[in-house]
């Protein structure tokens, strides 16, 4: 790990560093089996190096201790800065004491409660609805409404899209239809709500500079490129209809303790780039025969962006299987169901006119006008 500084001294470098391990390990813990899969947490750790992995990169292959030690400081302050749950997750699993200004508060993210005072939700309608089991107990609920605005807009502007988040509910019980339903009224610690409305005032958000500086070394260049292929396709596991969690467990093995090696391979005085050389060659073996040659392809722009195509698990009777995920919008359902092997199934069905959704800890049920039977 880096040195710069007086002894004893907390690094940036090496907190950003452990930032990346942690990540990789929140998504090893997340992935590891269909009946305890937390896409949000997987989600949560990819998103941070989908905008940082650059920047972490040209810290660690600045010419001198001093210029990568100031390029690490911008990077976490940039990387850190993400709102209090990012921020408060990086103060939790890297060393980041006198690294980070004081925590200001946050003025993007607002509540349900405080999307109502600028739209009338008892007059809104649902769109689409996410249940998912988040982990071994945590029942999650996205909902996507269309609402009427409170305030002045153009005339024949279509109504508001909005997105509410309930990241922690105790019940749900709600008949969702496909023609016209109203928003279910839910509420729970930590919900948030977001609105996608190009009329809407936009808030006052002050953010530090971006972090700037050019990674040196085409060997540094492929590492950067390879981790950051590998953070899209893990994060990929957020749609629905998808659920390749073999690859993810892959590449979060193969990047096991990259944030540390990365950051000792930056401070080689000579040989850096043998020695990310040698570290990327090693990601790409520990990912194995299937995995490793597609993600060296992809990083290096040798082949259209797809999935590795690992083999798809075998069929199973629902019946066996514990629901995970319900997502429905406009008439189509997508399902995703763990099998006692801890594999990730998804059943989808189109034209499905009603559906009652019912969740209560830890279990989630699905009834109505249709059957989860086709599963792929």
């Amino acid at each position: 790990m880096s040195t710069a500084g007086a002894p004893g001294a907390v690094n940036a470098l090496d907190a950003l560093g452990t930032v990346l391990d942690a990540s990789v390990e929140q998504i090893a813990r997340a992935a590891a089996d269909g009946h305890v899969l937390d896409r949000s947490a997987i989600v949560r750790a990819c998103d941070i190096w989908d905008n940082n992995t650059y920047p972490l990169l040209a810290a660690a292959t600045g010419r001198t201790a001093r210029e990568r030690e100031a390029a690490a400081r911008r990077a976490l302050l940039w990387l850190a800065d993400f709102g209090p749950e990012r921020r408060a997750w990086v103060e939790r699993v890297a060393p980041v004491a006198g690294l980070l200004p004081a925590a200001t508060p946050a003025t993007a993210v607002s509540t349900p409660e405080e999307l109502a005072e600028s739209y009338d939700l008892d007059r809104a309608r649902l769109s689409g609805l996410l249940v998912e089991r988040e982990g071994p107990e945590r029942i999650s609920v996205e909902l996507r409404v269309s609402a009427p605005r409170r305030f002045a807009a153009p005339e024949g502007a279509p109504a508001a899209r909005l997105w509410l988040s309930y990241p922690d509910v105790d019940r749900l019980d709600f008949r969702v239809e496909a023609a016209d339903c109203p928003v279910p009224k839910l509420s729970c610690p930590g919900a948030t709500g977001f609105a996608a409305d190009r009329y809407a005032p936009l808030p006052t958000v002050d953010r530090p500079p971006g972090p700037s500086g050019a990674i040196r070394g085409a060997a540094a260049d492929r590492a950067a490129r390879l981790l950051h292929t590998a953070m899209l396709q893990i994060r990929s596991v957020r749609h629905s209809r998808r659920s390749d969690l073999p690859t993810a467990r892959t590449l979060a093995h193969a990047l096991s303790g990259a944030g540390r090696d990365l950051v000792a391979a930056g401070e080689r005085r000579w040989g850096r780039e043998r020695a990310f050389r040698a570290l990327t060659a090693d990601w790409v073996l520990r990912a194995g025969p299937v995995v490793g040659p597609w993600w060296e392809r992809t990083a290096t722009g040798k082949v259209p962006w797809r999935s590795p195509g690992t083999a798809a698990p075998p069929l199973l009777d629902p019946a066996t299987a514990q629901l995970r995920l319900v997502s429905c919008a406009a008439g189509r359902l997508t399902a995703q169901l763990a099998a006692p092997d801890g594999t990730v199934h998804v059943v989808e069905h189109d034209d499905v006119p009603w559906l009652t959704v019912s969740a209560e800890k830890p279990s989630v049920a699905v009834a109505g006008a249709v059957r989860l039977g086709t599963l792929r």
